[in-house]
């Protein structure tokens, strides 16, 4: 049954008082402890707000959200008191109840969109020009180089992926750009170009956005598609069940110098959960960074994709990703001339590729972003020449071709 407008724009609402604030601060708190606390009493109050099919689902299972926020308090007072291994086996204790809700948000890996991210290196020196190997994660004999990140289990290299060259610049917490390289990547399995999205999934915790929800299920209304109608709100309602996971794995860092970040906390124990789960690759969650641009519009292109290294050996890199993952050498963005013949369409390339001068030439970073959109189209012309030439010396993994 679909609902009608009134309760599509009365969810929507609800909607948006719950994520519109992912990232957040706690800088109002004196402990994160309190600041998850009040956060999720919120949270349950909201959830009982939802009216029609959502409103219903969501009553049904109404003991699930107070579960999972109870086992996600109980992670953090375990982590906070020392005892690391019981936070872990409390949040993997939740995998029963959050388990459907984190398949039906895996996203499979496609030749375009998802598929794809940038990664990028700061090089001091002016002499030294880094590998594809070297853009790859850490290797194995040098896991002691691998350092506390959001997504991270100690001493395990991973891949750190960004949505646009501007995604992996704030990451890297605005680098000068002569010292900048970037590599693209993509997710495949042969030579010939074939994905299999049953071996490389991501659990996608990015935030849903409230105007495109609204959007799309104003379109179903209208065209009385019903199947549509209830397959987004069934994401929507995971979505909702997860929303204590995606608020403590989104909170930006009160003191960023500190050694110890207590905001990483529940993602590096969701991080290590996957990691032990050979049917997830990695986790798909909205950059922190402040950026120059509206957060809403911009959201396609600040998303970033962890991928930690899942066949573990004495030395060199992953055997899987380095199969399953093509990139290409790194290149110098010092070393890009400005193009006049940027195309994109609705602030994509022809490839699902980021363009994001052609959106709003008003921000602060507008010429730095024209630089990454030249860029973008470089590497997009990569993708024209592998896919329509079969040239398969430019963007290719790490190990070789697998022929099968």
């Amino acid at each position: 049954m679909i609902d009608d407008t009134s309760i599509i724009n009365f969810n929507v609402e609800v909607l948006r008082s719950l994520f519109q604030d992912i990232p957040c601060t706690w800088e109002n708190y004196e402990s994160i402890q309190s600041f998850v606390a009040d956060n999720f009493t919120q949270y349950l109050i909201r959830t009982r707000l939802f009216q029609g099919w959502l409103g219903e689902k969501l009553k049904q299972n109404s003991s699930l959200p107070t579960r999972i926020c109870s086992g996600v308090e109980k992670a953090i007072q375990y982590y906070l008191s020392g005892a690391h291994s019981d936070a872990y086996l409390q949040l993997e204790s939740l995998l029963p109840f959050i388990d459907s809700s984190l398949q039906n948000l895996c996203v499979d890996s496609s030749p375009t969109g998802l598929a794809f991210g940038f990664r990028g290196r700061v090089v001091k020196d002016d002499n030294f020009i880094p590998s594809r190997a070297e853009m790859f994660h850490i290797p194995f004999e040098k896991r002691h180089l691998v350092r506390e990140q959001r997504y991270g289990a100690q001493g395990v290299p991973a891949i750190y992926l960004g949505s646009s060259i501007y995604d992996c610049y704030l990451e890297l917490d605005r680098p000068p750009i002569e010292d900048f390289f970037v590599s693209y990547f993509c997710f495949s399995q042969n030579k010939s170009g074939e994905y299999d999205p049953n071996n490389i999934r991501l659990i996608d915790l990015t935030a849903p956005k409230s105007d495109s929800a609204r959007a799309g299920l104003l379109v179903y209304y209208v065209l009385k598609d019903e199947p549509k109608y209830i397959e987004m709100l069934e994401k929507l309602y995971h979505q909702i069940i997860l929303w204590p996971l995606m608020k403590t794995c989104s909170l930006i860092r009160k003191y960023p110098a500190a050694p110890f970040q207590q905001e990483y906390i529940i993602p590096s124990l969701l991080f290590q959960l996957c990691v032990r789960r050979s049917n997830i690759m990695g986790i798909k969650y909205d950059t922190t960074k402040k950026i120059n641009l509206n957060r809403h519009i911009y959201s396609y292109a600040m998303q970033n994709i962890a991928i930690p290294a899942h066949n573990i050996a004495e030395k060199g890199h992953c055997s899987f990703l380095s199969s399953s993952l093509l990139l290409t050498e790194p290149l110098a963005v010092k070393n890009t001339t400005i193009r006049n013949d940027i195309k994109s369409t609705k602030g994509f390339t022809n490839h699902g590729l980021p363009i994001l001068s052609d959106m709003d030439s008003s921000s602060a970073d507008y010429e730095i972003i024209r630089t990454f959109d030249s860029l973008t189209m470089v590497f997009n012309n990569m993708i024209d020449e592998m896919i329509s030439d079969g040239n398969t010396d430019l963007i290719k993994p790490l190990s070789g071709w697998r022929e099968d």
